[in-house]
């Protein structure tokens, strides 16, 4: 997002929504790590997770109770927050 002025400009291939939901970011030798979404689009997701450090560049995002599984590729500039793209 581009600040200018007063407006914000997104710059966002596909609009996120707002949401709030337990997800996992399930890895391929296995295991996961439990996360919160935050928002959502086909081509991404804005998360919440306890630590990011060691996290895979590409994972599965699972939201059970949507039944949904994305592939997901980490945006290198995060931190707490994690920004990811679909792969």
């Amino acid at each position: 997002m581009l600040t200018a002025g007063r407006r914000i400009i997104d710059k966002r291939g596909a609009p996120r929504h707002r949401v709030l939901k337990q997800g996992m970011l399930a890895f391929d030798h296995g295991g996961g790590v439990d996360c919160i979404v935050r928002n959502l689009s086909p081509n991404g997701a804005r998360i919440d997770i306890v630590n990011p450090v060691g996290l895979p560049e590409v994972f599965t995002l699972v939201i059970e109770t949507d039944q949904c599984r994305l592939t997901l590729e980490l945006d290198p500039a995060g931190a707490r927050i994690a920004s990811l793209e679909a792969g």
